[in-house]
């Protein structure tokens, strides 16, 4: 500090100073006999002061007087280490140290979050397990229960679909119907469907008064009974009632959310006729209103009894999304309901349309038998918006993806679905068909016989050694023709036998022929005769062409003999010509 005045040069020292010895300066130890401090000189007192002793990195050094006047009273060691201890876990951060001072000196604030809870889809049990949690816990959701053959997609078109709570679906047989959905959401519409049991004279009671009824349960075997209503609250909805008698009985149930902020209403419906595939509303839809269509009876199917594919279309060119259906088998015949919803319909005139599947084992196939069955349409308002969100729904034509035909390397098509049951890939060739042994067995390929055909009956070689009346019986189809008769025979044996054939059938003019012999040839002998009389071995043959009406009356080709005895071989053909 050359420019401080309390500082002299060597030069500058007074002629009358003179050295002296004094005792060495050993540091850290103050000189023997040193005289008490002096007065503290005016000098500026450099880097005195005092710091917390937190914020040193050693407290000791803290109020550390010295003992000259030109070094600063109290000695003060740096500032501790400053680092970050994220990157260097060996230094302490001031920063950090006072912070954790500061929290433990003040208390928590009573202000703060005490519960954290969560709600969650309709999909999923409501409420939550250990929702709301107030200290530690486990938040659990956990999916509800849903619909057999349903599964979790986006709606069918890019018209959305309503919004689909819960469904269910029950069947028994008894006096008492019941059907139940899980819990449902507050405030949903309802809709219930029970188709007619098949049966007559009998009376319902039930569901009760809390449901408004479109079209009462049917006691005369024909349509379904519909009903619907608002949810108040959320939890279970239950459509039950009795019969007066034991019935076989199918019921199916939707709750669909309202998203809107009205209170749904049916604004019209219409049931159709018993087996009418077709009904229009009566009058024109309101813009957004959602369109439900029940389709619900007994079916008579043919060979057995299935819950059957079934699809809805309308004149406006709505996307029909099915909710929910239920069936019953009762032997041959099929008690069943489905529930159909579109979310928004246009304003105009609406025609629904149901389209039937095949009747299985039909032949030629066939639509099921519709004609104790009804369609029920309900326009309802207030629903809301349509919803595009995905959920829990029944399968629909539109999910199946269109794949080529090279694609499907394995499995068979049943039957029952327009197949073959059989792999034909290693059968055919020149005059080969497609063709069934019996009915319902497995398509094969072959050619065609002569008995295949339609008009045609045969029998080959038949041991005969007496009279038959029944060499060989033909029943024609119930339509007018022309068959020619061929009769063979060959004589092993015969002693004083008198031999013959005959035929009997109805006529072109309804008129029946039973003649008593035919012409009968023997092989190179001419001419003919109506009978023979043998004892030698021989071969004969006869033809006969005929006309038929369609009274569809048996052909029977016949033997007649008389005399001692005889063996012999027949063979006979009724085939038809036109």
């Amino acid at each position: 500090m050359p420019d401080n005045s309390n500082f002299i040069d060597e030069k500058n020292i007074p002629d009358n100073w003179a050295p002296k010895d004094v005792p060495a300066i050993i540091p850290g130890r103050a000189p023997l006999g040193a005289p008490a401090p002096p007065v503290p000189h005016d000098m500026p007192q450099f880097f005195s002061g005092s710091i917390a002793p937190v914020l040193q990195h050693d407290g000791s050094f803290v109020a550390t007087e010295m003992g000259s006047p030109r070094i600063p009273k109290t000695a003060l060691m740096p500032l501790g280490n400053q680092a970050n201890p994220s990157t260097n876990a060996a230094a302490q951060s001031t920063a950090k140290t006072v912070a954790q001072q500061v929290v433990k000196a003040q208390p928590p604030s009573s202000s703060g979050v005490t519960s954290v809870g969560l709600t969650m889809p309709s999909i999923f049990v409501a409420p939550v397990s250990g929702s709301p949690i107030t200290s530690a816990g486990v938040l659990a959701p956990a999916l509800g229960p849903e619909s057999f053959n349903t599964f979790f997609a986006g709606p069918t078109s890019a018209q959305g679909s309503v919004t689909l709570d819960t469904a269910a679906q029950n069947s028994g047989t008894g006096t008492l119907f019941s059907v139940s959905t899980p819990s449902t959401t507050a405030n949903d519409f309802a809709i219930l469907a029970i188709p007619d049991t098949a049966s007559f004279a009998f009376t319902v009671t039930g569901p009760d008064a809390s449901w408004n009824v479109i079209n009462p349960v049917p006691t005369g075997g024909i349509g379904c009974g519909i009903f619907w209503k608002n949810v108040v609250a959320s939890g279970t909805v239950t459509g039950n009632g009795s019969f007066s008698s034991s019935q076989t009985w199918a019921a199916c149930l939707a709750t669909i959310q309202v998203t809107g902020g009205g209170t749904p209403a049916v604004r019209q419906s219409k049931v159709g006729g018993s087996g009418t595939t077709s009904v229009a509303l009566t009058s024109n839809t309101l813009a957004g209103s959602a369109i439900f269509v029940i389709v619900g009876g007994s079916w008579a199917e043919g060979t057995a009894a299935f819950l059957l594919p079934v699809t809805i279309s309308d004149t406006q060119g709505n996307s029909y999304a099915q909710l929910v259906d239920c069936f019953k088998a009762n032997g041959n015949t099929g008690i069943q309901a489905y529930v159909f919803a579109a979310p928004s319909s246009t304003a105009g005139a609406l025609t629904v349309s149901v389209n039937l599947p095949i009747a299985p084992g039909s032949s030629p196939p066939a639509p099921v038998n519709f004609s104790n069955s009804t369609i029920t349409i309900l326009e309802v308002t207030n629903l809301g918006t349509p919803s595009f969100i995905p959920s829990f729904r029944k399968p629909d034509v539109s999910d199946i993806p269109s794949l080529p035909a090279s694609q499907i390397t394995s499995g068979q098509l049943l039957l029952a679905r327009g197949g073959t049951s059989a792999d034909l890939s290693g059968t055919g060739g020149t005059n080969q068909v497609l063709r069934q042994s019996t009915a319902g067995a497995a398509i094969t390929v072959s050619q065609l016989a002569n008995n295949n055909l339609l008009g045609y009956a045969a029998t080959s070689q038949k041991s005969e050694s007496a009279a038959d009346t029944n060499v060989l019986t033909f029943t024609p189809p119930a339509t007018a023709g022309s068959y020619r008769l061929r009769f063979v025979m060959s004589v092993s044996a015969a002693t004083a036998a008198t031999l013959g054939w005959t035929a009997t059938w109805r006529d072109s003019n309804g008129n029946v022929q039973t003649p008593v012999n035919l012409a009968l040839f023997q092989t190179g002998v001419a001419p003919s005769a109506l009978t023979f009389t043998t004892s030698a071995a021989g071969n004969y043959y006869g033809q006969l062409d005929i006309d038929i009406n369609n009274a569809a009356t048996n052909i029977v080709i016949q033997l007649t003999f008389a005399g001692t005895s005889f063996a012999a071989k027949v063979s006979a053909t009724i085939e038809r010509i036109i």
